[in-house]
């Protein structure tokens, strides 16, 4: 199984309940994204049809991209939007357990 579609199981069984994604950045840093499944990839929020077809041509043209929104950067009053890829994610702790991912 490669990492998008274990990272997509992930999600599915994980319901609605917080997860914390630590992942790499391009740049080398490392990053924690604390969310919830219902925020991920989410496409029918935007409201005009011209971003709408933005994001899913990106999508499209970037499989693994992952779009979230960030808890505790929307708590502290920012957009709240992070994207990684899939192949970035270094582990993601869901239910309690921590799911080590290979980077």
């Amino acid at each position: 199984m490669n990492t998008n579609e274990e990272f997509k199981k992930l999600l599915e069984r994980n319901g609605s309940k917080i997860m914390r994604i630590t992942f790499k950045k391009k740049n080398g840093d490392i990053r924690h994204v604390s969310t919830n499944p219902k925020y991920v990839n989410l496409v029918d929020k935007y409201k005009s049809e011209s971003t709408k077809q933005a994001v899913m041509t990106r999508k499209q043209n970037n499989p693994t991209l992952v779009n979230v929104i960030d808890l505790v950067k929307k708590r502290n009053g920012g957009s709240g939007y992070v994207s990684f890829y899939t192949e970035s994610i270094i582990s993601v702790k869901a239910g309690g357990e921590v799911v080590p991912f290979a980077s």
